[in-house]
Parts: structure tokens; sequence; C-alpha cells
């Protein structure tokens, strides 16, 4: 077993690499920082002091994670993406003392907030303003649905019940050119005839949510919240091809509200948007972190090494933080970069790198 005590950042998306820089700048170098991925992702491993390959489906899982908690006494992890699996085990971690952060605290909120229908009819009843959704089991579902307009004269979207990064969203109209979805695929519009067409057509269906097409502003908003308490939140609104950085504003409210309500637990993302007359809706929440939750530290709020500090369990310093912090409203553009990878083979990408 290591000396040093460590804290293990699991796959994530895209924002893996910018947890770990964070964390590296705030964290002790007394901790070492664990990332592992089920890919051999050299980018996130030079971020790390020890990366492992993740095993897929194995059954010996829980034993994979014993040995390398015992290896380098691990004393948190970060699930990730892997919140929902990771639940699973808080128990047996737990007992051996390791804090675990999946972003709930049961499976069941997992459940609930994979399911876009449930999880906008059970915050409606509990007084949250959510987007009225109907579940659509079958393309004929669907076609017998559009022409009743259901939510009046507004325009209709539809997107997997379950999915992210909006995979599978599209805006629906009579009148847009069958060719629009093929032309300008970002657009997310499609032909109402042509959509239904194709999914009459295809071998696959999987279950979609009709919802009212919503033509007001986008914030997601990034919360750190402990047992549904929310320790710290921050907004990112879309405007064109900026985002706007807040820490006080209604979304903000708002997902404060949906995080009491999901009692979550961990760096968490909840998104809002405006309707055509500037009510403000919860669009979904994700139990995870999003991939633009380090955007912001231009405005002095460090979300991933304030998280960091909370994995770690160090309250004392984490309050000394945020008793610090000196909040400046921002614009930011959001821009590419490149991260220079060597050129070994995978296999000796970076020290403790293992299956």
């Amino acid at each position: 077993m290591s000396k040093h005590k460590a804290i293990w950042y699991m796959e994530g998306v895209s924002s893996q690499r910018d947890l770990l820089v964070a964390a590296k700048g705030v964290l002790p170098k007394t901790i070492d920082l664990l990332a592992s991925h089920k890919q051999p992702r050299q980018e996130i491993s030079q971020a790390a002091d020890f990366f492992y390959l993740e095993p897929q489906d194995s059954p010996t899982f829980l034993d994979w994670l014993y040995k390398i908690i015992a290896l380098h006494n691990v004393i948190a992890i970060h699930a990730g993406r892997k919140g929902e699996r990771m639940e699973q085990y808080r128990a047996a971690l737990e007992a051996k003392g390791v804090k675990l952060v999946t972003g709930a605290q049961s499976l069941a909120t997992f459940t609930l907030a994979n399911d876009k229908v449930a999880f906008s009819e059970a915050l409606q009843a509990k007084g949250l303003p959510t987007i009225p959704s109907i579940r659509i089991n079958s393309p004929q579902a669907l076609a017998e649905w559009l022409p009743k307009k259901p939510f009046g004269e507004v325009a209709m979207c539809i997107k997997p019940v379950k999915g992210i990064y909006g995979l599978g969203f599209w805006q629906l109209s009579d009148t847009f050119d069958t060719y629009d979805c093929f032309r300008s695929p970002d657009s997310r519009r499609a032909n109402t005839a042509m959509l239904l067409n194709a999914l009459s057509q295809s071998n696959e269906f999987e279950p979609l949510v009709l919802m009212p097409y919503l033509s007001g502003e986008e914030t997601s908003v990034d919360l750190i919240v402990e047992a549904g308490q929310v320790i710290l939140a921050v907004a990112r609104t879309k405007r064109g091809l900026t985002q706007h950085i807040e820490m006080t504003n209604a979304a903000i409210t708002l997902a404060k509200r949906c995080a009491e309500q999901l009692n979550a637990d961990g760096l968490i993302n909840i998104q809002t948007k405006l309707d055509n007359n500037g009510q403000l809706f919860i669009l979904e929440a994700n139990l995870r972190p999003s991939g633009g939750v380090c955007f912001g530290q231009a405005s002095g709020v460090n979300l991933a090494a304030y998280f960091a500090l909370y994995l770690l369990g160090d309250k004392k310093a984490l309050a000394a933080q945020l008793a610090s912090l000196v909040f400046n409203p921002i614009q930011i553009r959001v821009d590419s970069s490149a991260i220079r990878l060597t050129a070994l083979e995978p296999d000796t990408l970076k020290k403790g790198i293992a299956t």
C-alpha cells in the first residue's frame, strides 16, 4: 500500500482531464491523483499520477476496485459517467473507508433522472416547472399524437427518453425542407413527414419524448451538492457564440430546488430553458459533471478545484476557499486547443497503467 493517500477520478465525459488538472493545482502533494478510462487516453493519463484501464462488464469488477484501492490507499472515488454502476457498490466501498461520489445516493435517483418523462412528471408533482412530456412507444403513436397538437400552436420536438449529448433531438415541422437535416444537421430540424417515414422503415425503435419546442435561452448550471444541500452553483447561459457566467439568477435558484428534490450528491449539472414567453423550465438533470464545468474559471470560481477539496473531505480548506472567492461575471468564447502526446506505445504511456 502506498504511504500517500489517493483520490480516484474514473472515466468521465470530456471534462475528465480538466477536473484532474484543477485537482492537481489545489490538493496537497501527499495526495496522489488516479485516473481511469476504458481506453488508453494519453491526454488524461498525463494529468494524473497513475492511470488504469477500466475492465468492461467484468464479473470481477469489484475485486479490481478493491485491488486499486488497497494499492494506492484510495480515500475517495469520483464515479464520473459510471455513477449508476458504481452506486451498487456504495455499501461495499464505504465499508472499506472509501468516500464514493456518484452524483446521487441511490439507484432510484439514477433511474428517475435517466427517464426524461418520469423525471418531468416527478418534479412537476413537487411543484417544479418542467417541460410537458409525452412518452412515445412506437412510430404509430407519434403519428397519432402529432395532429392532435397537444401543446397548442407551439412547435414540437422529440428526443430519446434516455440519452445524453442531445443525440436524437429534433425540432419538427411540416414546413421544414426535407433535406434540412442532411444539409444542416447541427440545426436539429427535421421535416415531420420524412421523420415519420424514416421511423416506420427502421428496424429499431427506442422510446421518444414528445415535447413543446422552447425557443428561449438555455442555461447550464453546474453544482456541488452534498446530500441534496447545494454548496456552490455557477451558471452558463448560451447567447449566440458566447456563454455568460453568473452566480445569481433564476436558473440557479431553480436548479438548486431540483438538486434538493433529487437528493443529489457530488458535482452535477442541471439544464434550464426559457419558453417563447420567457417562462423558465427545468430541461434535464445530469448526475455527473458537464463537459463545460471548467469553462468559467476565468470568473474567479474554480468549481473543479472546490470539488477536489470536497472529495478530499477537507471542509476547513473548502470553507476557506469559498470565503475568499471573488466572482466576476464574464462572457466566454469556447475555443479549441491541442494537447501534445508522446510517441510511446499505449502500455507505456504512464507508470501504473494496468488492466
